[in-house]
């Protein structure tokens, strides 16, 4: 699986590779699991600098599908780290995705996506609680992936 996913509350952090087509539906089940045990997850996707663009096939249907997403989770945060051009382009495909996904159906007020920098810019956005749970799961990543 091209992704590793953790939760503790309602804060869940999926750390991608190359995201497959599969990917969607296994993700969409973790976090109805997590919605199941605590409520509506806030959910943290990290994309390191080094991980693999999405076949256009993959990028396509994840954009189609992206209302899905939106609905299950009551935030998203998605982090690219990193600097640079490939950086600045992975978010800015990332931003039209979510305007395709809004013009397609998927509900809720802008401030439910929020594209970042570093996991530090997504802790600043989170209550206490769920700032420490954050934290928690970021402190069982590798060094080189919460810079």
């Amino acid at each position: 699986m091209p992704f590793s996913f953790s939760s503790r509350g309602a804060v869940a952090l999926v750390r991608w590779e190359t995201p497959e087509n599969d990917d969607f539906d296994a993700l969409l089940a973790q976090l109805a699991k997590v919605d199941q045990d605590v409520g509506r997850p806030i959910l943290v996707s990290l994309v390191a600098a080094d991980a693999g663009v999405p076949r256009p096939e993959t990028a396509l249907a994840w954009g189609r599908r992206l209302p899905e997403l939106v609905e299950a989770c009551a935030s998203i945060h998605k982090v690219f780290e990193g600097t640079g051009f490939a950086v600045g382009v992975k978010r800015s495909v990332l931003t039209g995705m979510i305007l395709t996904a809004r013009r397609l159906g998927a509900s809720g007020s802008p401030g439910r996506w929020t594209i970042h920098g570093s996991l530090d810019t997504v802790l600043d956005a989170l209550g206490s609680q769920q700032r420490a749970d954050l934290a928690a799961l970021a402190a069982q990543l590798p060094v080189d992936r919460v810079a």
